[in-house]
């Protein structure tokens, strides 16, 4: 099974206000999955699994399903999950603390954090995503200036160890068995 390289840029408008935050608009987004899945479906590909891992990509999962209903010369199926929400992993993280946001604990895999830095060990107080919908990237910028929209900033390793364990079992367990018959 080929494993093709991560998309390098998604869907981030409401961050691009911290400095070498990049986003594409949702058409492009959708074009660049678009020729994607076309050229993958020419190519002889009849089941492709997207694995997303980014909350701003979740709105192209309705443009997957738009694309499955039109008339193919083969049967395609496509699976869209993003593993940071599946239910496995998110049945892990609750274990632990069950306030996930963006650039909050959630995130801080000891494999993406940057060697020195030392995270403060008050967690701060979340910011409800019903807020930061209504703001605009200068707006949101200045109500998260760090971008963390609240919770603690890290966990032990052997939690975040937990967690992506969860994600990659959840992830195999979708890749092998949920197709269509």
């Amino acid at each position: 099974m080929p494993v093709l390289p991560a998309l390098p840029f998604s869907m981030a408008p409401h961050w691009a206000a911290f400095p070498g935050s990049m986003s594409l608009r949702m058409s492009t987004y959708v074009e660049v999955l678009r020729d994607l899945l076309d050229g993958l479906e020419s190519q002889g590909f009849r089941r492709i699994a997207i694995i997303n891992g980014h909350g701003g990509n979740m709105p192209v999962a309705g443009f997957v399903r738009e694309w499955l209903c039109q008339p193919r010369p083969h049967p395609v199926q496509v699976l869209y999950h993003t593993w940071c929400y599946g239910p496995q992993v998110t049945a892990a993280s609750d274990q632990f603390d069950r306030e996930q946001a963006h650039a909050n604990w959630g995130e801080n895999f000891p494999w993406n954090r940057l060697p020195g830095v030392d995270l403060p060990t008050e967690p701060r107080p979340v910011v409800p995503m019903e807020v930061i919908t209504q703001l605009d990237a200068r707006r949101i910028r200045a109500a998260l200036p760090e971008g963390m929209m609240g919770g603690a900033y890290a966990r032990p390793d052997e939690d975040m160890q937990v967690i992506w364990d969860a994600g990659v079992a959840e992830v195999r367990e979708l890749i092998e068995t949920g197709w269509a018959a």
